[in-house]
């Protein structure tokens, strides 16, 4: 069964429109986690491991403009940089910096940027599944479309993306993957959720605007420590019925990061890459794109000591 965090749950009115978010945990480590993309995405991502990482630290979970429970259909946007702006006035607003920025996917994208522009805004850095470095549009990106709506949610679309971590070893079951798609179907047909990110999707689809936020030049400037954790696959499906969605991790950085890590015997220091963060922690793990659904209880011990 899927927790409940409804308990959690809070909203606030940044400049891009009202912002819901969980809130819980004590203390001043205070850390904010950035969901990925997707009309179905949501800070519900992280349910899995949201209160056992409140037990060691101040936890802000947020929908982004565009997504969840936030303010979905805009007068304008969200681009890339409302996003990011919003993270940063989030923090301003609730006073709550500098702050740990825990990103997925999209969001280990959003939450480089941030520490590149605002390193005072940033405690740590923690990246998980990170997009960013595709210099060719990817998840969903597209040119030339601007009059039409983002593809319905689905069940079976859903499920061909979280059924990936279906594998041996995962913590997410089909029965409790199932669950999870019928609430992320519910978010994705909320009114205005198929027309919300057309502008995101449309901006991030354009190569000459991707080169502007593409994190490669902006890596060697990021000062804050930082600890990039990446699926690198090993896991087996748990059924033939699942073997055609594959398994490891789909999105950039894989196998950036795997090609780099083997070559160098997992000390990046040696790497001579012009993209490595100075002093950074990299961990891969045998799972794919979702290590906090597979492995929750190791993602929540990893994230939770760094943090510490």
């Amino acid at each position: 069964m899927l927790p409940d965090l409804s308990k959690y749950e809070k909203y606030i009115d940044l400049t891009a429109g009202r912002i819901r978010y969980y809130e819980m945990g004590s203390g001043s480590n205070n850390t904010v986690m950035i969901h990925g993309q997707g009309i179905v995405t949501t800070a519900d991502t992280f349910q899995f491991v949201l209160e056992d990482l409140a037990k060691d630290l101040k936890i802000y979970a947020i929908d982004l403009p565009g997504y969840g429970k936030s303010v979905r259909k805009m007068d304008y946007g969200p681009t890339f940089d409302i996003l990011v702006d919003s993270v940063r006035e989030f923090i301003d607003v609730l006073g709550i910096g500098p702050a740990n920025i825990v990103g997925h996917s999209a969001g280990a994208w959003e939450g480089p940027i941030l520490a590149y522009q605002s390193p005072d805004r940033v405690k740590k850095l923690v990246m998980v599944g990170a997009a960013g470095m595709n210099v060719s549009p990817a998840g969903g990106s597209r040119v030339g479309k601007e009059d039409q709506l983002m593809p319905e949610a689905t069940k079976e679309g859903q499920m061909v993306g979280v059924s990936r971590s279906f594998i041996e070893g995962s913590s997410l079951t089909e029965e409790l993957g199932e669950e999870m798609v019928d609430q992320m179907v519910a978010y994705g047909n909320m009114p205005g959720a198929r027309e919300s990110l057309v502008p995101l999707v449309n901006q991030m689809g354009i190569p000459e605007a991707r080169r502007y936020y593409l994190t490669q030049r902006m890596f060697p400037y990021i000062k804050n420590p930082t600890l990039v954790i990446w699926g690198k696959g090993g896991g087996k499906p748990l059924s033939d019925k699942w073997k055609e969605a594959g398994v490891g991790d789909t999105m950039d950085p894989f196998p950036t990061w795997t090609e780099e890590w083997d070559k160098v015997g997992g000390d990046l220091s040696k790497s001579s890459k012009p993209w490595v963060i100075p002093g950074a922690k990299y961990l891969p793990m045998a799972t794919g794109h979702n290590v906090h659904w597979e492995q929750p209880a190791e993602f929540v011990k990893v994230v939770t000591d760094f943090l510490k």
